[in-house]
């Protein structure tokens, strides 16, 4: 699940994206849940602020730690913000990491576990069934929003997709974020409702020709 408020006002490349060092998993960690404190899909999976103390730094320092061995953890320097993508030949995206965190988030999310894992287990089926790079995270750190940085995250892996032939696929939570993820040629593919909860909006993306330029600056 994307969108850490990393909306953009430029598209700038002037914070290269680089793969995490595990680490970095912690710090990174703390970013992302900074960054996705006040979104909406995620505040449904920890809607209480002591819930989401509990369990968000820890699940996402596990998600990075998780993807470090692949290299698709990638952030930039000053550890702005992080993109998590899963690969085309990934294990299921994040299970390992919700079990080794699994007694802090089911302590956090107590009397809702079936109601998020239905959710959950909805956005994973809508997902693409052909060979796709999936980008599950992307956030900004709140004080570097406004820099490019997201676009910076995502340009390593959108440009592997474009070399390889491979689409690429997100579920944006913030219906205002789906004109960024446009601008980089995403597409939306429907509109996925949680269980008494808000929406997210499935996007794919077709492997461009490797000439075709990504947005510049602006």
């Amino acid at each position: 699940m994307t969108d850490g408020s990393h909306r953009v006002a430029g598209e700038g490349r002037d914070a290269p994206a680089r793969p995490a060092a595990r680490g970095e998993a912690g710090a990174l960690g703390r970013v992302l849940a900074r960054a996705f404190r006040e979104d909406p899909i995620h505040r449904w999976v920890f809607p209480e602020d002591s819930q989401w103390r509990r369990g968000s730094h820890r699940l996402f320092a596990t998600l990075v730690r998780d993807l470090t061995g692949r290299e698709t953890a990638l952030t930039c320097p000053g550890l702005a913000g992080a993109a998590l993508w899963y690969d085309p030949e990934s294990p299921k995206p994040g299970i390992r990491a919700w079990i080794e965190v699994a007694a802090v988030t089911l302590w956090s999310i107590r009397g809702r576990t079936r109601l998020v894992t239905r959710g959950l287990d909805e956005l994973e089926r809508r997902r693409p069934k052909e060979r796709h790079w999936y980008l599950s995270v992307l956030g900004t750190d709140p004080s570097h929003q406004g820099r490019g940085v997201g676009s910076a995250l995502m340009a390593p892996t959108l440009a592997r997709c474009d070399a390889e032939g491979v689409l690429a696929y997100l579920e944006s939570s913030r219906p205002e974020n789906v004109p960024f993820y446009e601008r980089h040629g995403f597409v939306v593919t429907e509109e996925i409702p949680m269980p008494e909860g808000p929406s997210a909006w499935g996007m794919r993306r077709e492997p461009r020709h490797p000439s075709h330029r990504e947005p510049g600056p602006r």
